[in-house]
């Protein structure tokens, strides 16, 4: 239960934090700096010694995408890459729908999973507060705030701030993935109508065919592409 000074505390806190993100959050595109700003600012507010942002990567794996450091003595983890066998990622599946926070006060003490050991001292880590990033089950990434010289007992305070920047940070990632996919509709529908009036302007059949192949691979940044033209018994003539 958090007490009266303690409430007042996180929330000056998370009003400094807004204030820091907010110019940043009004571009859902630049989500690489709206992020980098949120680990520095919530790093800076907690004082800890490392704050990161650790998200999926495309071997099933995790890594460390953005980073805030309080000492420059600190072995740099941004673009550490955490393997898929350190993560038992069927343990993490089943933990996400009621996922919330997982903190470690002092991991040379503490009665925590071996991979959790190992990954804690991979980054080189002594007390943990982790909070995740999830949207519809799906682990999105996860924000880690970090003591590396010596044990610390996480408060309701940082842990409250912790659980808010999280929420803060997925409605962040939901809202550019949105827009990201709408971009894509819009690009597809505009090289749709460019095709369609091209095809309209154009007597000669090779012709139109490689327009729609050259758009086609410029739109979906593939390699190869061809268009396949099926005779009077079905058979396909490329």
């Amino acid at each position: 239960v958090l007490f009266r000074s303690n409430l007042i505390e996180m929330y000056e806190a998370r009003e400094e934090i807004l204030r820091r993100i907010n110019p940043d959050a009004t571009s859902v595109v630049d989500i690489d700096k709206f992020l980098q700003t949120a680990v520095t600012e919530m790093g800076r507010q907690l004082g800890v010694d490392r704050c990161n942002i650790i998200t999926p990567s495309l071997d099933g794996g995790f890594r460390v995408s953005h980073e805030y450091l309080a000492d420059e003595s600190l072995t740099p983890g941004l673009g550490l890459n955490i393997p898929s066998k350190l993560v038992p990622l069927d343990t993490i599946q089943k933990y996400l729908p009621r996922a919330r926070h997982y903190m470690v006060n002092d991991s040379k003490s503490a009665e925590i999973p071996i991979w959790v050991r190992t990954t804690l001292q991979l980054i080189g880590t002594r007390a943990v507060l982790v909070a995740p990033f999830v949207l519809n089950n799906r682990l999105l990434g996860v924000m880690g705030l970090h003591y590396c010289h010596s044990s610390h007992n996480w408060t309701e305070t940082e842990i409250g701030l912790a659980e808010w920047l999280a929420g803060q940070v997925s409605i962040a990632l939901q809202f550019t993935q949105l827009y990201q996919e709408k971009e894509k509709e819009i690009e597809i529908a505009r090289l749709m109508l460019e095709i369609s009036n091209d095809i309209s302007a154009r007597t000669d059949f090779s012709e139109v065919t490689d327009f729609v192949i050259d758009r086609a691979l410029e739109l979906l940044k593939a390699d190869y592409g061809c268009i396949a033209i099926l005779d009077q018994i079905g058979r396909a003539h490329v």
